[in-house]
């Protein structure tokens, strides 16, 4: 198009937005001059204008680029032809709203493919939303339930997205998500040499975790993890830096290569320690031996704090003060790192019921199995986390606090997707996602 057809085309979008804007003015001016001012309707009101505004301008800019014709015949990766039927109109809805766009269509008799190449540039095959609807739709769903989104984004921005376009939206996107991560974790494989994404660093933490997330199978785990590093405050006191999460509907050997394979991306060869993390979970442990053989293991401490209040409870039931002695005293004994004490302190119990003979042989058997993770006090000596919610955080942040709302149940798949793409946001490597979709789509058709 040549500057003088584009200004007479900006001259006439200027008067319709001229328009637009006197006459939202000329009523903001009459109900602001009133007593009972509605200075939320005005606003609302302000917002649908530049709204409108936006569409109107992104309508003129389509009609402007035009329909993407690239002739009467292109080749078909079939090796027949491609023929122009001609132009078809699409209604798009973009964070300005609703604009429609016309866009060559071209169709091979025999093959029976079609190809809009609009919609392969723009990136809207197969959808009436732009990409930017639908990246405000992936955050929304990656934090909320599909109807509260929903309503944030008409509540926010005056779009209106169902509830179902936003399942199916993240879904997909979700779903893409997890093809991309499965296809790093084969070139992680395939390469010789990886580029840390943390660097060099002292300490290297590996922590994971499980929980049951309702789906229509019944409940099912879901296992989530973190690699991180750690930095010391002012006070000399570890706090975490660096981290990269991840998680899945998997088997214990699957996720623990997936844990190896983000350690050794993230940079676990170049740190100078390595703790692995775990709340006593066999799988952790196992999966800790054959991935990270020469690492330091920690039973989280707060998890181990709990089973001995939790045996104080059975061993002393409804009698507060006995409880508390007796698992302050315990606890104390963890501190030290001694759980030879501990192990002592319960074989001495006489169980008067069934109950408590079975709490007490759980309880000795979890210490006895996890001594060697819990040397407490030689682990505070080195700056080590011992703790401090990081398992069971990672597994309440990425999974419970999205997957785990009331009434929930899941399709495992979906599930899942919305799982990778709640960590995918966390990551924040949502962008390099979009990157990846983009070279996925990229254009392979050639012209006559």
């Amino acid at each position: 198009m040549n500057t003088k057809n584009l200004k007479k085309r900006v001259k006439n979008i200027q008067k319709i937005i001229s328009k637009e804007i006197y006459e939202f003015m000329f009523s903001a001016i009459n109900n602001l001059g009133k007593d009972n001012v509605d200075l939320i309707d005005i606003e609302d009101k302000l917002r649908y204008l530049l709204n409108s505004i936006g569409a109107s301008i992104l309508n003129e800019v389509f009609e402007i680029i035009g329909t993407g014709y690239k002739g009467r015949l292109l080749n078909c990766k079939c090796g027949k032809k491609l023929e122009f039927i001609g132009n078809r109109e699409k209604r798009l809805t973009t964070l300005s709203g609703d604009v429609k766009i016309k866009r060559s269509y071209y169709y091979c008799k025999s093959c029976g493919l079609s190809y809009i190449p609009l919609d392969k540039k723009y990136d809207i095959e197969n959808t009436g939303f732009s990409p930017g609807v639908r990246d405000t739709v992936n955050y929304l769903s990656s934090k909320h339930p599909f109807n509260e989104g929903s309503e944030l984004l008409l509540k926010l921005l005056k779009l209106k997205v169902s509830k179902d376009k936003f399942r199916k939206i993240s879904e997909t996107t979700g779903l893409e998500i997890d093809l991309m991560l499965q296809e790093k974790d084969k070139e992680r494989l395939s390469s010789e040499f990886i580029e840390p994404d943390f660097g060099q660093t002292e300490q290297f933490y590996i922590s994971a975790d499980g929980t049951m997330v309702n789906t229509t199978k019944g409940w099912k785990e879901a296992k989530a993890g973190v690699v991180f590093t750690s930095r010391k405050n002012k006070d000399g006191e570890p706090i975490k830096d660096k981290a990269r999460y991840l998680g899945g509907f998997e088997s214990s050997k699957d996720f623990g290569n997936k844990l190896f394979l983000t350690a050794v991306e993230c940079g676990i060869d170049y740190a100078k320690e390595v703790i692995v993390i775990g709340d006593g979970a066999k799988w952790i442990w196992n999966e800790a031996d054959i991935h990270f053989p020469s690492a330091v293991q920690i039973v989280d401490w707060y998890h181990a704090a709990e089973h001995l209040w939790d045996a104080a409870k059975i061993i002393y039931e409804g009698d507060e003060s006995k409880i508390n002695n007796y698992a302050e005293k315990q606890i104390i004994f963890l501190n030290q790192g001694n759980i030879d004490k501990i192990i002592q302190s319960l074989k001495r119990i006489k169980p008067k019921t069934k109950k408590t003979f079975k709490k007490i042989n759980e309880t000795i058997g979890y210490f006895s199995n996890n001594k060697k993770r819990m040397k407490y006090d030689e682990y505070k000596k080195k700056g080590y986390f011992i703790g401090s919610g990081i398992v069971e955080s990672s597994c309440k942040y990425v999974v419970a606090k999205r997957l785990k709302q009331s009434g929930m149940i899941w399709l495992i798949a979906y599930a899942n997707a919305i799982l990778q793409l709640r960590i995918c946001f966390r990551n924040k490597q949502i962008n390099q996602f979009y990157k990846w979709r983009k070279f996925k789509m990229k254009d392979n058709f050639t012209y006559k």
